[in-house]
């Protein structure tokens, strides 16, 4: 009897650590609404300066995550509790989201989750069957607040 009191008093710690870390799963869920610095070309080596504003709907349970109307849901390709990053290269994957405009290049985004800052590098095509289809760069740096998770649904834009 008493090597069963021991062992069941080593597993009832255990068991209530497990499932506290399993309920804990929505402190995993949050949204990040950044906002900085932004630097734009058009076509052409000449960058404009401007200013952004996102919103990051993210599940770090799975690893899931969209971007501000949530027109789809993407996968991280890195995250813990202190960053997630995210990278998407056309010319090494295909496009996730073909029917989607504007036709994605590169996307790759950095958040550290400790400074809360942000950095993005994204190059999109306008039209790629036109002629006159241009290459748009934009980078991104700034800073992100932490919010309550809002969830995957499509919103308006």
């Amino acid at each position: 009897m008493k090597r069963g009191a021991k062992a069941l008093g080593f597993i009832l710690p255990v068991l209530f650590f497990v499932t506290s870390a399993a309920s804990s799963g929505a402190a995993e869920q949050f949204d990040l609404v950044c906002s900085g610095k932004q630097r734009m070309s058009e076509g052409g080596p000449v960058f404009h300066q401007g200013t952004f504003k996102a919103a990051f709907h993210v599940d770090l349970n799975n690893g899931s995550f969209c971007y501000d109307a949530c027109r789809g849901t993407k996968t991280l390709t890195r995250w813990n509790g202190h960053q997630i990053r995210y990278a998407f290269d056309f010319n090494k994957q295909r496009a996730p989201d073909w029917e989607f405009w504007p036709m994605v290049q590169v996307d790759r985004f950095t958040v550290n989750l400790d400074t809360m800052k942000i950095q993005r590098h994204y190059d999109y095509v306008t039209c790629y069957q036109c002629t006159a289809s241009q290459l748009h760069y934009e980078r991104w740096s700034g800073a992100c607040r932490k919010m309550p998770f809002t969830g995957f649904a499509l919103r308006p834009d």
